[in-house]
C-alpha cells in the first residue's frame, strides 16, 4: 500500500480555475483521513474491492442484474460482495428503487468519517479512466493522488 502524501493533483483536479492553492491546514485535515480510508480498503477482500472500483468508475446507477453481466459475477455472489461493502458503509443494495431506476440498484455511500465529503463522487471525476481508479481502490495506491 502507498499512501498520500499531498493530495493536491487531486484537490487541483477539483477545484475552479483561478481558486486558490490548498493550504498546509487543509492538507493536515485531508491527508490523514484519505490514509485512514485507505488502511480500511487494505481490510477489504479484493473482490470487494474490484467490486468498489467498478463501482466507482460507472457513472450511472447499475442494478444488482447490470452490475452482475458486465462484471461477469453471479448475483448471489455480487450480493455477498455488497453485503462487505455496506459493512464499511460504502455501498449497499437498495431494495426500494425510484421511478425508473434499475431493479435493485447498487448504491454508493459516504462513510461518515468523511463528514460528508462525496470521495467517491471526486474520485470519479478527478480519474478519468476506470485503470487509475483500480490504481487507487484495488492496487491501494494512493500516491496517484498526489
Amino acid at each position: 500500500m502507498t499512501y498520500c502524501t499531498t493530495l493536491d493533483q487531486f484537490a487541483m483536479a477539483l477545484s475552479s480555475p483561478g481558486a486558490p492553492p490548498r493550504t498546509d491546514e487543509e492538507r493536515a485535515v485531508d491527508v490523514p483521513l484519505v490514509n485512514g480510508f485507505a488502511d480500511r480498503m487494505s481490510r477489504l477482500t479484493d473482490s470487494a474491492r474490484n467490486l468498489l472500483a467498478f463501482l466507482i468508475a460507472e457513472p450511472g446507477l447499475l442494478g444488482l442484474v447490470e452490475v452482475s453481466r458486465r462484471t461477469k459475477t453471479g448475483q448471489y455472489t455480487i450480493r455477498r460482495i455488497v453485503e462487505e461493502l455496506e459493512r464499511e458503509n460504502y455501498a449497499y443494495i437498495d431494495p426500494e428503487p425510484e421511478e425508473g431506476e434499475p431493479r435493485e440498484p447498487i448504491r454508493l455511500t459516504s462513510p461518515g468519517y468523511f463528514d460528508g465529503w462525496p470521495f467517491f463522487e471526486d474520485l470519479r471525476t478527478y480519474a478519468t479512466d476506470h485503470e487509475t481508479i483500480r490504481r487507487v481502490i484495488v492496487d491501494l495506491d494512493f500516491s496517484v493522488l498526489d
